[in-house]
């Protein structure tokens, strides 16, 4: 074979990458591993066939993609833990999701391992223009969370045929609602769909309809572009919202702020100057989306994508304070929301203050008061004396609350708004 037929010949071994890469990168995590070997095999083609100067580039780039692919091979979970799992420090006994007693005992190191069909996330939610991401419809996936052979969690997620968390109809006839919006608290990460807050809200009431607007990693920015895009009305038709309640934390700000690895095109806000915020758009281009959704395939990219967000979340110190325009932003789109909802339903807005940081809800605190958004403490009002991740009410090595906490926060906030605070 004559030297431009070799040429040739390597140039068709070299197709099948093109539609290989797309689909590989696009939906399996271990598509990277593949690709390089398969390239280091083709260059290694190269350096037989040519020689000189070409044939050592070509030997050099076939070792370099080996190396490459046991980088990949290594952070790939099989030597390394993967970015899901995390060698934590934990209790001998674990409370489970209906375990609320906690006890002092002896402590050992475990590793905390994700695993279920919620962690497909091409198969759970897509991509919303609108809002960032949302899951699809009338579907269910499974999620369970375990520490070695420890099961912290294993439960379903049902979304209904509205794209909400399902919350169990009442039989009997209701023509007011609550809606809750939120993040993975809300929704109810770690239960099942009867154990969420707004699912045992609804159970303690006859008067009442619960939505659950609530998704892992919203935050209000996705609340004020449903609002603004009217989602709920079609949703909520035949029902008329008595309150509209909004569960949020100091994390919400760098989430408004599109600082969030997860929410690249969600929905951007700019502080218009009086208090409120106008949308701008997403907070990154589609095209960084894009490219970010497949380089999130590589699990070296996955790690060191995770060992960063560890290192930029330190603990700020206590004199940090926070950027003025990232709780303008921040405080502004709760007080744009606030006012669509009383404009279009004649209620308030209520925020609940979930205390993370005490210095940054103290912060936030004092911006709400400025911007006169009524607000409660969950520490204060919806489970006194609460502290992020406490034993009795939070699931096992994750700050997400657990059965009993939800049960109790239901009731708090019926209890609110029956006696007229909310």
């Amino acid at each position: 074979m004559n030297e431009k037929k070799r040429s040739i010949a390597v140039m068709l071994l070299l197709l099948p990458v093109l539609p290989l890469a797309y689909f590989g990168i696009t939906y399996s995590f271990h598509a990277y591993i593949v690709i390089f070997l398969y390239l280091a095999a083709c260059f290694y083609c190269f350096s037989r066939r040519f020689k000189g100067l070409a044939g050592v580039l070509s030997f050099n780039a076939s070792v370099s993609f080996v190396i490459i692919a046991c980088v990949e091979f290594a952070f790939s979970g099989l030597v390394f833990p993967r970015p899901g799992e995390m060698a934590v420090v934990v209790p001998e006994k674990l409370p489970g999701a209906n375990e609320i007693k906690s006890s002092g005992i002896k402590n050992t190191k475990g590793i905390v391992q994700n695993t279920g069909t919620y962690f497909e996330f091409h198969r759970y939610f897509k991509d919303d223009w609108q809002l960032g991401a949302v899951p699809y419809k009338s579907h269910r996936v499974t999620a369970k969370k375990t520490i070695d052979e420890r099961v912290l969690y294993d439960v379903v997620y049902t979304i209904d045929e509205n794209g909400l968390r399902h919350t169990p109809i009442p039989s009997d006839k209701r023509n007011l609602a609550v809606l809750f919006f939120g993040d993975s608290m809300t929704f109810g990460e770690g239960v099942n769909d009867n154990e969420t807050f707004p699912a045992a809200f609804q159970s303690l009431t006859k008067k009442y309809r619960a939505f659950n607007f609530g998704f892992h990693g919203y935050g209000p920015h996705q609340m004020l572009r449903a609002l603004e895009i009217g989602h709920e009305r079609g949703i909520i038709k035949g029902y008329k919202p008595a309150y509209i309640i909004y569960v949020t934390h100091s994390d919400h700000i760098d989430r408004a702020a599109g600082r969030a690895s997860w929410d690249i095109i969600g929905p951007r806000y700019e502080p218009d100057g009086r208090g409120y915020v106008v949308y701008s758009g997403r907070h990154h281009s589609i095209w960084w989306h894009k490219i970010h959704q497949r380089l999130n395939r590589s699990h070296f990219f996955r790690w060191a994508s995770f060992r960063l967000k560890n290192r930029e979340n330190k603990p700020l110190p206590a004199n940090a304070g926070l950027a003025s325009v990232d709780m303008d932003r921040y405080a502004g789109i709760i007080a744009t929301s606030d006012r669509i909802v009383r404009e279009r339903y004649g209620v308030k807005l209520v925020v609940i203050l979930l205390e993370l940081d005490k210095i940054l809800s103290d912060d936030v605190a004092a911006e709400f008061k400025k911007k006169n958004i009524s607000f409660v403490k969950f520490s204060e009002k919806i489970i006194p004396g609460y502290t992020l991740g406490a034993p009795e009410y939070s699931i096992a090595v994750d700050t997400h609350i657990n059965v009993l906490g939800n049960r109790i926060v239901a009731k708090n906030i019926l209890k609110l708004i029956n006696d007229g605070i909310f």
